[in-house]
């Protein structure tokens, strides 16, 4: 049985939009998946950050995270991962998965300018770092080289335990 040349049409017009919106599907998907990574990133990165300062010998007060500021008349906004404070610095942390060098470049562009956006610490000396899963092609190399902190995942400090006392734990 030959299908006419009307019904074959409809079947490839039918399936190009079935593809075209599976399409929309995975790309929905992909980039719900991308900020869940990123979450969860950022929640691990942040959760040891202050340690890790600390072991290098600053004293963190505060941390912020998703520190987020808008200047209209600047015609500036910005969105710091993760910001530590002491008593007269502030380090300001981008958080990624996977880093290369445009995303150093790109913070290093934002840094040049957070002193403008957020002049309550014009006062203060402002450090920049970018943390990473994975650095692609030198961006670490290339960030240590622009005066940025590098951080990465040591395998063995991405999670603890919390502590806990044991007649408060829940018995199955």
């Amino acid at each position: 049985m030959r299908r006419s040349q009307a019904e074959t049409d409809r079947i490839i017009k039918e399936t190009a939009q079935q593809m075209k919106e599976t399409d929309k599907k995975i790309k929905e998907l992909s980039t719900r998946f991308s900020s869940t990574t990123g979450h969860i990133i950022e929640g691990l990165m942040s959760s040891s950050a202050i340690k890790i300062y600390e072991d290098k010998g600053f004293v963190i007060n505060s941390l912020c995270k998703n520190y987020k500021r808008k200047n209209k008349q600047l015609n500036l906004e910005m969105e710091q991962d993760v910001v530590l404070f002491t008593d007269t610095q502030v380090i300001v942390e981008e958080v990624k998965a996977s880093c290369d060098k445009k995303d150093v470049e790109k913070f290093f562009r934002n840094m040049e300018m957070f002193k403008l956006l957020y002049d309550e610490y014009k006062d203060k000396e402002v450090f920049g770092a970018v943390a990473a899963v994975n650095y692609e092609d030198g961006a670490d190399q290339y960030a240590h080289e622009l005066g940025l902190f590098v951080v990465r995942v040591a395998s063995d400090e991405i999670f603890t335990l919390d502590p806990f006392k044991m007649e408060e734990l829940k018995r199955f």
